[in-house]
């Protein structure tokens, strides 16, 4: 007889609260309301040598850490507080600089802070697959090549943040919220201009 697979039952959801021109973490003001099921959700994405991140708190949580190429995500249980410090360890020094970027979001009713999946590109377009459990939310930041730059993003993902990152370097952050099925799905960012200009694309799920 075959197992029997439950559904989940609650439905994930996610809101974006504030992008910063750097990986090093950082105090970041999260909106009401507190929940005892509120993660903290921090992606990042950088232009140079693929960087690892090795560590992570959140509101001195440990957080569930992933990483692919130049990208790391991080999530954690924080049921209260607004005011979040975020502090990262790398073990490829991930240097501040105008090729960082990182996200910030607040997440609830996910099922556990682990990282389904991650995946990374660099191009124009950046297309990275990710597989998407039922109820799954999809994370991308993107650091960019060329300050000035409109990034759009595809398949449904929701452009949050858009701006400059110090010279010559710009940056974007989308995320895509509950999925109604499983699946495998495809995150593409595409600069505005194709003049030489590069996305830098990490994408991550959570469930």
């Amino acid at each position: 007889m075959p197992a029997i697979i439950s559904e989940p039952t609650l439905t994930p959801t996610a809101s974006f609260v504030d992008i910063s021109a750097t990986n090093q973490g950082g105090t970041y003001t999260v909106p009401s309301p507190t929940s005892a099921n509120r993660f903290i959700v921090y992606v990042t994405s950088n232009q140079g040598g693929a960087v690892s991140l090795t560590s992570c708190t959140i509101a001195g949580v440990n957080a569930s850490v992933a990483n692919s190429g130049n990208a790391s995500f991080a999530c954690a249980l924080v049921p209260t507080g607004t005011s979040i410090t975020i502090s990262t360890v790398y073990a490829f020094g991930g240097g501040t600089g105008s090729g960082d970027i990182s996200a910030v979001y607040v997440a609830y009713d996910l099922e556990s802070p682990v990282w389904r999946s991650v995946g990374f590109n660099a191009g124009n377009p950046a297309s990275a697959t990710v597989l998407v459990p039922e109820k799954g939310l999809v994370f991308a930041p993107v650091q960019v090549d060329n300050d000035n730059q409109s990034v759009s993003f595809a398949a449904g993902m929701v452009r949050d943040a858009n701006g400059n990152n110090g010279p010559s370097r710009g940056y974007a952050s989308a995320h895509r919220n509950a999925s109604t099925f499983s699946q495998y799905f495809t995150s593409t960012a595409v600069v505005g201009t194709t003049n030489g200009v590069g996305c830098y694309m990490g994408v991550g799920v959570l469930r």
